[in-house]
């Protein structure tokens, strides 16, 4: 898995990451590799060497405005709250004429998910222990089934190596 955050205009992004993608062709299945392109929002601006990363597809029922405001709004202060010193969102909401631009360099699914988010932690004992504290195993929880289609979502967790 690849984590890559390129920060400017959706354009210029759009560009080198078709540009990287075309370098990194040789390496990668392009059919089994995922890219979600939209807007960055850092709850907690904070990092740690380990990452819970999730990527999110919506309920069928929501439209992806109602997905995206439940989300950022609604759900956000649990991440705010918890003991992780970062948590981000990034909603798959780029312009069409951006995710053509990905596509041309040959990747198939391009923000097939309606967004990542991304929980940093200092320790697997800190992720351990907020993962399993009431207001995250049962609160967070809860909220999430509201909105997020868990049996299609994906959930991963790794460590930075140094």
């Amino acid at each position: 898995m690849a984590l890559i955050v390129l920060r400017g205009g959706f354009e210029r992004i759009a560009q080198e990451f078709a540009a990287l993608i075309t370098r990194l062709a040789p390496a990668l299945d392009l059919n089994a590799s995922v890219a979600i392109a939209g807007a960055e929002h850092i709850i907690k601006p904070d990092s740690g060497p380990v990452i819970v990363t999730m990527l999110v597809k919506r309920h069928a029922a929501l439209s992806k405005a109602a997905f995206a405001e439940r989300w950022r709004i609604g759900h956000a202060p649990f991440g705010r709250r918890i003991a992780a010193p970062g948590y981000q969102q990034l909603h798959a909401d780029a312009p069409a004429e951006i995710v053509a631009v990905l596509q041309s360099s040959g990747l198939t699914s391009v923000n097939a998910y309606d967004g990542v988010g991304c929980v940093m932690f200092e320790s697997l004992e800190q992720m351990h222990a907020t993962r399993a504290s009431p207001e995250v195993a049962r609160d967070a929880t809860a909220d999430e089934m509201q909105f997020v289609d868990h049996s299609r979502s994906m959930l991963m967790a790794f460590e930075k190596s140094s």
